[in-house]
């Protein structure tokens, strides 16, 4: 009698629980649906079968009942649900299976990254990238893998997760930007202007880390951000890369008004093997236009013969920029051929080189003016040091030189009268000596030293005599292209 109830109750069971596959087979949705719902719970391995069905059938309608079961405390009903949700891929999935992620199973984990992979869940990225706290080799790939096809729309949180205390999370996100590969490299060339220091920081240490020599010249202007851990950042990226670009601005990065740049940069380079010197002679022989007329810039804090030669070669270059970066070098280097070669290039054919020459030139006249007005001093030192600098100039302190000259002899004139007057009013008597010490005035001294500086620049000698100089001057200023010095 028993027996019997046992097999009445199997049949009446057997009658509730509808044919799943051949609801699948028949493609029945809806029907599948009321068969997830009415099935006993107890009953794992059909409720399995039905989630399943639901998932390779791939219709949105069911995702709303899979998202139900997906609050079972069963485990495989857990991981079917997920694996469904992954092969519908509807964004609606989306937010329950973030919330899901931090289930404490590390198998269901894995699928719900997968799920969510599938899905191109965006939103899902900040979890995802949180969860790289967690160093687990069953699913980090897998992780890792994820983030890096979501493409260019992960690197903006990757970039900043870079500056992550957690290394787990810090050291993942890189491994992610370098799977992503130059389209990270890209994104992350445009993330060195972000208005947020933290991710210019990390974009340009791990522009560094991934080797992305396509963003060097995105570097080199981080090489003036105003903050010193992005400048420091971006030099040690330069060194890694190590290109002939990446030599130049790092040559240019030791004149960093900071010293830790200024530091960062020479060890940039010493690990690379080359001096700030060798770095730009060699890059002004480029091929690359650009790197050329970096190189000629850099060569500005540089006065050695070799640098000098390498500028003066400069000015004839077939591209604009790097004759403009060589005459605003040879501008601050003063030297007299290099002064000649800027007077030159005020006949340049380009415009943009003829109105670089001209600013240049009228700095250099301003300066001269400035230095000649700086000869009157008590101060030994400094009037060595100016004496010096003037001669630098050359030929072209010469009509400042000779108005100078001019106008300390009015000076020493007045002085000299005024101290003769002082003499006769005060019926001073002395001897010829002392008169002679009173009367030798601050500028008539200075007016000597003008008329010195005349001989050393032009190898003539005339003295004192201000209308000789003039002369001489008039007649002899052509065969030193001082036509093109008056035009600027």
């Amino acid at each position: 009698m028993k027996t019997d109830n046992k097999i009445m109750n199997l049949f009446s069971r057997i009658r509730k629980i509808p044919n799943i596959s051949e609801l699948k087979k028949e493609r029945d949705v809806d029907g599948l649906i009321k068969a997830l719902n009415k099935i006993p719970n107890s009953e794992i391995n059909t409720r399995v079968k039905t989630i399943k069905s639901l998932g390779d059938l791939k219709d949105p309608k069911a995702i709303e009942a899979i998202l139900f079961q997906l609050d079972d405390e069963n485990r495989t009903i857990k991981k079917e649900c997920v694996e469904a949700l992954g092969k519908i891929q509807d964004p609606r999935a989306c937010h329950t299976l973030i919330n899901v992620l931090e289930v404490d199973d590390q198998e269901i984990q894995k699928k719900i990254i997968s799920a969510l992979s599938k899905i191109k869940c965006r939103e899902s990225i900040p979890a995802l990238i949180d969860l790289l706290r967690i160093n687990n080799r069953f699913f980090r790939p897998k992780l890792i893998d994820t983030l890096a096809s979501f493409g260019p729309e992960a690197v903006i949180h990757l970039n900043k997760a870079l500056a992550a205390k957690n290394v787990s999370v810090s050291t993942g996100a890189l491994n992610v930007l370098s799977k992503m590969g130059q389209e990270a490299i890209d994104e992350l060339a445009n993330n060195l202007e972000d208005s947020d220091v933290e991710i210019r920081w990390g974009a340009a240490y791990a522009l560094g880390k991934l080797h992305g020599s396509s963003a060097v010249d995105a570097l080199q202007k981080a090489l003036n951000d105003p903050e010193i851990t992005v400048r420091i950042a971006a030099v040690v990226s330069l060194g890694i890369i190590g290109d002939e670009k990446s030599k130049v601005f790092l040559a240019m990065a030791i004149g960093d008004e900071i010293a830790e740049v200024r530091q960062a940069a020479k060890g940039a380079l010493k690990g690379i093997g080359v001096t700030k010197e060798d770095a730009l002679l060699r890059a002004i022989q480029s091929k690359d236009n650009i790197v050329r007329a970096q190189a000629a810039w850099g060569l500005s804090r540089l006065s050695d013969e070799r640098s000098i030669s390498a500028l003066l070669e400069a000015c004839k270059d077939p591209y604009p920029d790097v004759r403009i970066a060589a005459i605003q070098s040879l501008g601050k280097n003063r030297t007299h051929l290099g002064l000649e070669a800027i007077q030159s290039a005020l006949r340049d054919p380009n415009e943009e080189v003829r109105l670089a020459a001209k600013k240049v030139m009228k700095h250099v006249k301003m300066k001269i003016e400035y230095l000649t007005n700086d000869l009157v001093t008590n101060n030994q030192r400094r009037l060595l040091e100016t004496e010096k600098m003037l001669e630098t100039f050359g030929i072209l302190t010469v009509d400042p030189l000779i108005n100078a000259l001019d106008n300390y002899l009015e000076l020493a004139e007045e002085e000299r009268t005024m101290v003769e007057t002082g003499f006769n009013m005060a019926h001073i008597r002395s001897d010829e000596e002392s008169r002679t010490r009173a009367l030798s005035s601050m500028h008539y001294h200075t007016a000597e030293r003008t008329a010195n500086l005349l001989q050393n620049v032009t190898g003539n000698y005339f003295g004192m005599n201000v209308n000789a100089w003039r002369q001489w001057w008039q007649e002899n200023k052509e065969f030193y292209f001082q036509p093109y010095y008056d035009e600027a």
